[in-house]
């Protein structure tokens, strides 16, 4: 859907399109987890955004720094997102690459947000 942010920003928790980083012409999928001037951290498996820890109901498995970034990429915890980006991370935290691999995302990469699911056919819904 490509409507929304004509009309309001990037919040946390919004499912947003964008352009991958690293492959051109590939669209990722992630979930917004901290926009511009919040700062992320992640301590024993739980993702803190402003020193509050997220409630996360909708993920598979506990987030951990990956074992590398991509090679011009400096990431360190907390990280504090600077203005004009997004924190983005998958929902399967064990296997996204997400800004914990590639750092946060341009809002101008944004390209639209995910406004239902439909797969698998028992999960059909509106976000």
């Amino acid at each position: 859907e490509k409507i929304t942010y004509y009309f309001r920003d990037i919040e946390q928790g919004d499912i947003v399109t964008f352009d991958d980083p690293e492959i051109a012409g590939r669209t990722l999928i992630k979930r917004v987890i901290a926009t511009g001037g919040q700062t992320v951290d992640l301590i024993d498996g739980v993702v803190y955004v402003d020193g509050e820890p997220l409630d996360e109901p909708y993920t598979q498995g506990k987030p951990s720094e990956p074992l590398k970034t991509a090679s011009d990429v400096d990431i360190s915890y907390p990280y504090t997102v600077p203005d004009g980006y997004i924190w983005v991370m998958g929902d399967n935290r064990t296997s996204s690459a997400d800004s914990r691999y590639f750092g946060p995302i341009p809002v101008s990469s944004v390209s639209g947000r995910a406004a239902m699911i439909y797969w698998p056919l028992d999960h059909i819904g509106v976000l």
